[in-house]
Order: structure tokens, then C-alpha cells, then sequence
């Protein structure tokens, strides 16, 4: 699988992830399948780095569909891969921060790398272009050295192997931490909900509602309102 070199950077020190003779083929009706490559997947594995923390988890894999989603129903005539999508997407995978409140959210920290230039308005004047250190080496770091178990949902994502629990989700972020954000505290449960859905609604956008065993205040899941009458789920991997 995943080919890129590792000569020079001595050996890898995470298990093997065994890989599918063949990665598998996203579907949506009326679209044309795309066959997911080996470069799809070594981008998955640090997209579930960069946004769920690398965990084989269900907000881990959450997150991977609602990219499968956003893909396939929303984005594909933009983009010709998936991982060059991703790599658009995903602020951790972004060379330069393309969002100036991301940039001024990381500004201070110490390994914050400025790339020359700043943000024109309507950002606030002075912030500064840039990314993170730890996501620059992030975007570098070979297929063998990523961990395992990151590597094992993208291959099994990217297989047809994990099952979708979020339906036709496009969009996720925290609203926990949204609330935080503006109130300055995080949310007692009722006022969780309440601020979830007003956000959704704000947002011209429909909450999944809670899924057994996914926590929606590390990713908080969203329907397009124009994609809510489409079947369940309206898009698919196929194996390979």
C-alpha cells in the first residue's frame, strides 16, 4: 500500500497494517465511481491524525465519512482526487492556514511557522499567514511512521470496511467548543442541544441528532438541508 519512501529515516517503529489486495470504489447515484488510490489513503490516515487524533474510534471514522460525503455529493468536479480534496479541506493538512480565524487562533504558539504576508480583510489587520510545525511534519511524515491505528481505518475506510454512522452528514466542528468560544464555558447537556440546533439552523443545516456511541462534543455532525431528501445512505464504498 502507500508507497512513499522511507530510505534515510531509519526504521519504522509502529506495526505493519496488512493491506486490501485492492482499495475500493465510492459510489453516489447519478455520479461517476472513483476508485481510491494508495496516495487516498495515506492522506486519510493523517486527515484522522489531524482531526480526531488518530484514534480507531467512531468520531475517527465519523469523520471520514462525512469527507466520503462531502466528496462524492458536493465537491468532486473541483477536485480530482480525494486526497488533493482533503489536503484543500482539512486545516491540519493545509500547507498555509487558508482561514484567517484558524491563523489567528494558532498565531501564539511556539510552533507556529509565519510563511510572509497576512490576512487582508475582513480579517482584522495584522494576522499573520502560517501553519503549525506539528502539521507541517504532520503533512511529511511517511505512510510507515504514521500509527497504526490510523492507518488501519483509513484502509479499511477506503476498503469498504467501516460501516457510515453519520447518514449524508457533509459538515462537522465542535459546537461544544463553539458554545465555549462565546460563552466563555462549556455547556451543560440541555444547552448543548439547544445551541447545536440553533447553530444548524443559522447554518441553513440539519443536526443528526445522537448516534449511540458517537460523542458529539469532540465532532458535531451536520446535514446540508438541500442534501436531507436524498436516500440514507446516498453514498457508498464498494469493495474492491
Amino acid at each position: 500500500m502507500p508507497t512513499t519512501s522511507t530510505a534515510g529515516r531509519g526504521p519504522a517503529s509502529v506495526a505493519p497494517v496488512a493491506a486490501p489486495a485492492r482499495l475500493g470504489v465510492l459510489s453516489a447515484q447519478g455520479k461517476a465511481p472513483y476508485r481510491f488510490t494508495a496516495e487516498d489513503a495515506e492522506w486519510t490516515a493523517r486527515f484522522v491524525i489531524g482531526e480526531s487524533g488518530g484514534r480507531d474510534d467512531p468520531d475517527s471514522h465519523a469523520v471520514v465519512w462525512a469527507m466520503f460525503n462531502r466528496y462524492a455529493l458536493l465537491t468532486r468536479p473541483y477536485y480530482r482526487t480525494f486526497n488533493a480534496f482533503l489536503r484543500a479541506y482539512s486545516t491540519p493538512l493545509q500547507p498555509v492556514l487558508k482561514s484567517w480565524g484558524a491563523s489567528r487562533r494558532n498565531m501564539d504558539r511556539a510552533d507556529f511557522v509565519r510563511t510572509g504576508g497576512t490576512f487582508g480583510p475582513p480579517a482584522p489587520p495584522g494576522i499573520p499567514r502560517g501553519q503549525r510545525r506539528a502539521y507541517l511534519d504532520l503533512q511529511r511524515r511517511p505512510w510507515a511512521q504514521l500509527p497504526s491505528s490510523a492507518r488501519s481505518v483509513a484502509l479499511r475506510a477506503l476498503g469498504g470496511a467501516v460501516a457510515n454512522p453519520i447518514g449524508n452528514a457533509t459538515e462537522f466542528g465542535s459546537t461544544y467548543v463553539y458554545f465555549h468560544d462565546a460563552n466563555r464555558r462549556y455547556p451543560n447537556p440541555d444547552e448543548w442541544r439547544r445551541f447545536t440546533e440553533r447553530y444548524a439552523e443559522r447554518m441553513g443545516w440539519k443536526w443528526i441528532g445522537p448516534v449511540p456511541g458517537l460523542d458529539q462534543n469532540t465532532n458535531t455532525f451536520f446535514v446540508q438541508r438541500r442534501l436531507a431528501a436524498l436516500p440514507v445512505p446516498a453514498v457508498r464504498v464498494l469493495a474492491g
